[in-house]
């Protein structure tokens, strides 16, 4: 039974779609408050709030300081499904040993290109803005030290700097 009983229960899609909206209006609110840094926080997890298959969800925070000196954490700026949840996915993302996890190739190649589309996305409306570091939590600790994945995201910020942290 889903955790969940609402018009979104069997629709995956439209739950994405309303957080895609979600995204946008962080993103518009961010180029109205000309932010000109951020950080984010990117992990992933398993998910089963919209129906019964569940999936393993990329989800980011953005962490800014706002001009009155206020920290803002924005939580879900980026959700996008990126495997399937089943028991292996479950298994190796949430390992016995308590390490970060790991995910499969086709969902790492899935996350990177949504971080990359986010980063672009918030480029494209917020001028000079720039992500200045990128903590990397469960199933997405290797990018902290994976350094052609790095220069693409460096790539996607402007050529800017951001600094990785595994956690």
């Amino acid at each position: 039974m889903p955790l969940i009983d609402n018009k979104y229960e069997e629709d995956d899609d439209m739950v994405v779609q309303e957080m895609k909206l979600y995204s946008n209006l962080f993103i518009d609110e961010a180029a109205r408050n000309n932010l000109d840094d951020m950080s984010l926080t990117v992990l992933c997890i398993k998910d089963q709030m919209v129906n019964e298959e569940g999936a393993i969800r990329l989800l980011s925070t953005a962490r800014f300081i706002s001009s009155d000196f206020t920290l803002h954490n924005v939580e879900a700026v980026i959700y996008e499904k990126v495997d399937n949840y089943n028991r292996n996915s479950i298994k190796n993302l949430y390992p016995q040993d308590g390490s970060f996890g790991s995910i499969s190739e086709d969902a790492k190649e899935k996350s990177i290109s949504h971080i990359i589309n986010f980063i672009e996305r918030i480029h494209d409306k917020v001028k000079g803005i720039r992500i200045r570091s990128m903590t990397c939590g469960r199933g997405l600790s290797w990018i902290s030290n994976n350094d052609e994945v790095q220069t693409k995201l460096k790539n996607a910020n402007g050529g800017a700097d951001i600094s990785f942290i595994a956690g």
